[in-house]
C-alpha cells in the first residue's frame, strides 16, 4: 500500500489500515451484499473516491484465516484465501462497484492469496455474477441488521479469476481502461515485497550476520556467471521480436550496457582465487539458477513475448538496485575477514551493479517506465505478472542455495 492512485481522470482508489469515516456512514445506507468483518479483525479498507472526493465504493480485504469461515473450514485450507468484507457502493455507482471489486482482487493478490472469499447475501447477484464465485462446503452465516436476521451463503473463486472476471465485467459496462500507474504499482509493490523477504533470509542475512565464508560467495558469483554470460544474447532474441521502436531501441541500450559483465565476475573470482576455468567451460547451475534461466530463456526464446521477457532482468534488477550501503559495507568487512587483501576487489560485480541498475536514470527505473506503456489491460499484467513470480521464485531458491548447499564450510554451528 502506498499513496493514492488515480485510476482514471475522475477516480482515485485509496487503501488503507483503517476505515475511513464516510465508508462506515456509506455502510449505514449503501447495498450490503457481504458479510461485516468481526469485531476486532482488521484488513485493508479500500475506497474510490470520484474527483470531487466524494466515496463511490468500498470494502474491506482481510485474511481468510482470520474471517468467519475458520468457525468451519480448517486453519490449513484458508492460508492462501483472503476474504472480501465490508462491500458497499453509493446508489447509483454499480460501475465503481465493479472497478472496487477488481482492485479488491488485485489486493488479495498482491497479499499472496490464490482465493477470494466471502459470505454473501446478494439476491440482484452483483457480486457473485461479477466474480463468478461458486459456493464452499462450509457454514452460512447469521448476521443481524438491526430487528432482522439474514443469512448470508459461503462463496469463493480463484483470484486470478475473479480479477479478470470484475475486469471484464467493469469494460463490458462501458468503462475505460485504468491509467497504467494502477498495473505499475502492483509490479512494484510485489517486487518491494519480495525484496524485503529476500534480504531477511539466505544469502543476505548472511552477509549482514557476517557468516558468509569464501566457498559461499565463491558459489554465488559462480552461479551468476552461469546466467550473466547469457544476458546479451537473450537481449539479442529481445531486439529481434521487437516489433514497436521504443521497445526495440531499450532493448538495444540495455545490451549495449550488459556487454562482458559476466568478465566483471571472472576478475572478482580470480580475487577469491577461485578456478575460474572450471566456472566458465566446467560448471552446471543449481536448480534455482536454472529456474531463472529456463524462466527467461523460455519468454524470449519460445513465446518471442518481449514485455513478459522483461519481468526476469527486472526482477534481477529489482535485487541489485536496492542494495544499501550497508549491505555493502557488510559484505567488504565479511570479505576482509577472510583475509582477502584488497577486498573491494572481490566485490566488483554488486558494486557496479549499484550504479547501473539502481536510480532514476538506471535499468530498474527505465524498464519500469517502459512497462508503464504496455500493461493496458489485466490480461497483460497477469501475463507479465507470471513472468515475474517464476522469476523472483527461481532467485528466492537460488540465493538460498548459494549458503544452505554450502552450510558445511560455514562456522556457525
Amino acid at each position: 500500500m502506498g499513496q493514492p492512485l488515480m485510476i482514471s481522470t475522475d477516480l482515485l482508489l485509496v487503501e488503507s489500515t483503517s476505515r475511513p469515516e464516510d465508508a462506515r456512514e456509506l455502510l449505514g445506507r449503501g447495498p450490503r451484499p457481504c458479510a461485516a468483518l468481526p469485531d476486532g479483525q482488521h484488513g485493508t479498507t479500500l475506497a474510490l473516491r470520484g474527483a470531487d472526493g466524494h466515496l463511490l465504493a468500498a470494502g474491506t480485504v482481510a485474511a481468510g484465516e482470520l474471517s468467519p469461515l475458520a468457525a468451519s473450514l480448517p486453519p490449513a485450507s484458508l492460508r492462501r484465501s483472503a476474504y472480501l468484507a465490508d462491500f458497499t457502493w453509493r446508489p447509483g455507482a454499480e460501475r465503481a462497484a465493479l472497478l472496487l471489486l477488481y482492485a479488491a482482487a488485485r489486493r488479495a493478490r498482491l497479499d499472496g492469496r490464490a482465493t477470494l472469499t466471502a459470505h454473501i447475501c446478494d439476491p440482484e447477484k452483483m457480486v457473485t455474477g461479477a466474480l463468478q464465485l461458486v459456493p464452499l462446503p462450509a457454514a452460512e452465516l447469521q448476521e443481524r441488521q438491526g430487528t432482522s436476521t439474514r443469512l448470508l451463503s459461503p462463496v469463493a473463486q480463484r483470484v486470478d479469476v475473479a480479477a479478470h472476471q470484475a475486469f471484464q465485467a467493469w469494460a463490458d459496462g462501458g468503462g475505460s481502461l485504468p491509467d497504467p500507474a494502477l498495473f505499475v504499482a502492483e509490479v512494484e509493490e510485489t517486487i518491494e515485497r519480495w525484496i524485503l523477504d529476500l534480504y531477511s533470509r539466505g544469502f543476505f542475512r548472511a552477509v549482514f550476520e557476517g557468516t558468509l565464508v569464501r566457498e559461499q560467495l565463491v558459489y554465488a558469483l559462480s552461479n551468476m556467471h552461469q546466467f550473466v554470460r547469457w544476458t546479451t544474447r537473450l537481449l539479442g532474441l529481445a531486439v529481434g521480436s521487437s516489433h514497436p521502436r521504443r521497445l526495440r531501441d531499450h532493448f538495444l541500450a540495455h545490451l549495449s550496457g550488459e556487454i562482458n559483465h559476466e568478465l566483471i565476475i571472472e576478475r572478482d573470482l580470480a580475487h577469491l582465487g577461485a578456478d575460474v576455468g572450471y566456472v566458465v567451460d566446467g560448471m552446471v547451475p543449481t536448480p534455482g539458477t536454472r529456474h531463472f534461466m529456463a524462466v527467461q530463456e523460455s519468454l524470449i526464446g519460445m513465446h518471442r513475448d518481449p514485455l513478459a521477457f522483461m519481468a526476469s532482468p527486472l526482477a534481477a534488477e529489482g535485487v541489485a538496485s536496492h542494495l544499501t550501503p550497508d549491505f555493502l559495507h557488510a559484505l567488504e568487512a565479511v570479505v576482509a575477514g577472510w583475509g582477502v587483501p584488497d577486498p573491494r576487489k572481490a566485490i566488483t560485480f554488486f558494486t557496479s551493479h549499484v550504479q547501473t541498475d539502481g536510480g532514476d536514470d538506471g535499468h530498474w527505473e527505465t524498464t519500469l517506465g517502459l512497462v508503464a506503456e504496455h500493461l493496458r489491460t489485466e490480461a497483460d499484467l497477469a501475463r507479465f505478472m507470471g513472468g515475474l513470480r517464476a522469476s523472483m521464485a527461481a532467485l528466492t531458491r537460488a540465493y538460498d542455495e548459494y549458503v544452505d548447499d554450502l552450510a558445511v564450510f560455514s562456522r556457525v554451528r
